[in-house]
């Protein structure tokens, strides 16, 4: 069993467009994704084996192709960032908004980028055993406190995406290729 590094929500869809909200859920992580290759990946996660995507890259394989490396695009024709929050990083008003942008983080004893995260706050990623969690419609603990993103993701087709509904939620281990 692996385990997640980002967890996905479905905030929209229209036809074959997505608003999608990535956390980042393991601690080691640092960046947030955004190559054609992750979102495949990540959007493949909660299909079920009889769903158009999952279909089309069992295909794919079957005929010696690595879909995620050769093929993302024939899938996913835009990914794009549109907004980036690190709540551990961003320096909060009175007033609680975080600022325009995060301080430059200075380096510890050892020459090192400090973490996302407090090492002595209970921890922020999740270890929900299986690809959904509560139906696919909940959320991880502390989600307020994970580095996220707001994405804009159009596919080549809607049938690639038919599998998904607004609210719904799971761990991935997609990463960046």
């Amino acid at each position: 069993m692996s385990t997640d590094l980002y967890g996905i929500r479905v905030l929209e869809k229209d036809g074959d467009t997505l608003l999608l909200q990535v956390f980042i859920t393991y601690s080691d992580i640092e960046t947030l994704p955004g190559s054609a290759s992750f979102f495949l990946m990540a959007l493949r996660g909660p299909a079920r084996d009889a769903d158009p995507l999952a279909v089309e890259l069992k295909a794919l394989r079957a005929a010696g192709r690595d879909p995620d490396l050769m093929d993302a695009e024939r899938f996913i024709a835009e990914a794009s960032l549109l907004e980036e929050v690190h709540p551990g990083v961003a320096d909060f008003s009175e007033a609680g908004a975080p600022s325009p942008s995060p301080p430059r983080p200075e380096l510890d004893h050892r020459g090192r980028k400090p973490r996302h995260r407090d090492r002595d706050a209970a921890p922020l990623w999740l270890h929900h055993h299986g690809q959904e969690r509560n139906g696919g419609l909940g959320g991880w603990a502390h989600e307020d406190r994970l580095p996220r993103g707001l994405y804009f993701v159009r596919v080549t087709d809607p049938r690639w995406i038919a599998h998904l509904v607004p609210g719904q939620s799971w761990g991935t281990t997609a990463y960046e290729m």
